[in-house]
């Protein structure tokens, strides 16, 4: 009888508590495995940004002042007509505003052959790389088999949002 006192009093909480012991040693070698496994990924990731920020610094583009699109506009006229395009009306629209940059819109209307809509939107791409396609309307004239297609392309010119004098919206 002392014997079964003895197991339930101090034998059997000694065994549950060195079984509890090493459970926690176990749950605490774990958890620092774990934390050196999520320390070796953030420093890889941190790496990994180091590298990504310096690509990017690398291959950042500077932005135009929008003060410059008559320039702009000359290029793009230049590029439509090298291009075999035929521009009816070139407007600008009303500069929209960003944190980080501003858009002018640019509105092409004209005549020319799907092959020349098709290279002058070639040539704005590789040659004007703050310029995007924002839309592209064509129209063909059911009557001339073979003759030109009408277009209306929208471009956006990307644009630093420095304050000074600014494109204004019209006609050119």
């Amino acid at each position: 009888m002392l014997t079964v006192a003895a197991y339930v009093t101090v034998i059997g909480p000694a065994l549950d508590s060195e079984t509890h012991l090493a459970q926690a040693q176990a749950r605490l070698d774990s958890m620092q495995k774990k934390d050196k496994r999520l320390s070796e990924q953030l420093e890889a990731v941190r790496s990994q940004v180091v590298q990504v920020e310096r690509a990017i610094a690398g291959t950042v583009m500077k932005l135009q002042p929008a003060r410059h699109v008559n320039r702009r506009l000359a290029r793009i006229e230049d590029m439509a007509a090298a291009s075999g395009l035929d521009l009816a009306e070139t407007k600008l629209g009303e500069i929209n505003v960003s944190t980080r940059y501003r858009t002018v819109p640019i509105q092409l209307v004209g005549t020319g052959s799907y092959a020349a809509q098709a290279g002058f939107l070639h040539t704005v791409c590789e040659g004007l790389s703050d310029t995007a396609l924002w839309t592209m309307n064509l129209t063909r004239n059911e009557d001339e088999a073979g003759g030109p297609t009408r277009f209306n392309i929208g471009l956006a010119w990307y644009v630093s949002p420095t304050i000074g004098r600014e494109a204004r919206t019209g006609n050119r």
